[in-house]
């Protein structure tokens, strides 16, 4: 079975990693692809992407603020479509954020409804054979979805964080005229003018 992750931009990207780690975790014999960690230095990154991209049988796609109307997702999701089953995951976004765009057409998982997320890993083992036990898979998935929501939850607050720290930090815009700049009669005479000589 071959996964395509897909995901653009840095918040993403980390969430991805995770994403493929987790899945892994519990099905070893799956073949993953995120490009941030599966093309190999050297290696013709674009032609990598698409190969993976018409192999694979199964897809998730990590949607954030900074990534849902990004043109890589759209065009992903237009090689996906011909041949993967497709799930949109969304992390800090809405489903009303998605309005307009392509990938709506799908149903949407929120991160935060346990119970389908739940169900991507049990769509990923029946087509993938089956060969977890359900119970198993469903008691595991419980305690671990915990811990990797707190994972992925401070990844998200720290872009927060960092955004508005970075806003702050831009000075504010400023607009001088010509006219705000030359002196008025009522401005106090600068004390070296007082000194100069009397023609």
């Amino acid at each position: 079975m071959n996964i395509f992750i897909s995901q653009s931009g840095e918040l993403s990207r980390k969430i991805s990693e995770i994403f493929g780690e987790w899945i892994k975790s519990y099905f070893s014999d799956v073949n993953i692809f995120i490009s941030s960690k599966t093309i190999d230095g050297g290696e013709a990154w674009f032609q990598g992407i698409v190969r993976n991209l018409k192999s694979s049988n199964f897809a998730i796609s990590i949607l954030t603020k900074e990534n849902h109307s990004k043109p890589w997702i759209n065009y992903e999701y237009g090689v996906l479509v011909e041949n993967s089953k497709i799930i949109p995951i969304l992390f800090d976004i809405s489903p009303n954020e998605l309005s307009g765009e392509p990938i709506q057409q799908y149903q949407c998982v929120r991160f935060d409804e346990k119970e389908k997320v739940k169900r991507v890993f049990l769509e990923i083992n029946k087509l993938n054979g089956g060969g977890k036990n359900v119970e198993l898979l469903d008691k595991t998935f419980n305690v671990d979805y915990e811990k990797y929501k707190t994972n992925i939850n401070n990844l998200i607050n720290y872009k927060k964080e960092t955004k508005a720290e970075t806003q702050k930090s831009i000075p504010k815009k400023i607009n001088i005229t010509f006219a705000d700049a030359m002196p008025k009669e009522t401005d106090p005479i600068p004390e070296f003018l007082n000194k100069l000589p009397k023609r």
